[in-house]
């Protein structure tokens, strides 16, 4: 993101250089699914609480910066892996564990428990506090990883 809040274009192209055009065999593009923002721009009481929702700037900043990538790497005639966020949480965090623990902490429990040298990286925010989204990250590449070793890609495998 640039200092506005606005996907980096730039930054963009630079990854998809780096990663997917120079690593032709070796590099598979994971993506979570972006699916409807429910709520989008309203208000939902539930059991006489009042829920955040989605407002529409968020919504269409974040389809966006979806579709910014998909293109990106379209131009490099590459098809990501687009994977639902309730697949990928089932198979690396567990359904137990994202009922047990509120918002974004299964997450970063089962990313830092995995991969321990990344924890700064996840909870490196303003005193210490998680960075949304990090972890997610994290996550869907080793989903990413774990489908590609078990030799199920056959139509995600690079496009030329």
């Amino acid at each position: 993101m640039d200092q506005f809040g606005e996907i980096d274009r730039f930054a963009v192209h630079d990854l998809l250089v780096r990663f997917v055009v120079n690593e032709r065999d070796a590099c598979l593009v994971v993506i979570e699914q972006l699916h409807a923002l429910p709520y989008a721009g309203k208000v939902k009481y539930q059991k006489g609480k009042r829920r955040a929702a989605h407002g529409t700037q968020a919504a269409f900043s974040l389809g966006r910066s979806y579709e910014a990538w998909i293109m990106g790497l379209a131009a490099y005639h590459r098809v990501p892996l687009e994977v639902p966020p309730q697949t990928w949480q089932s198979v690396m965090i567990g359904r137990v564990l994202m009922s047990a623990l509120p918002g974004k902490e299964p997450s970063a429990t089962v990313a830092c428990q995995r991969w321990p040298q990344a924890k700064h990286l996840v909870y490196g925010g303003e005193r210490g506090g998680l960075i949304d989204g990090r972890a997610d990250a994290l996550l869907i590449a080793g989903y990413g990883q774990a489908v590609q070793k078990s030799g199920q890609l056959t139509r995600f495998s690079n496009a030329r």
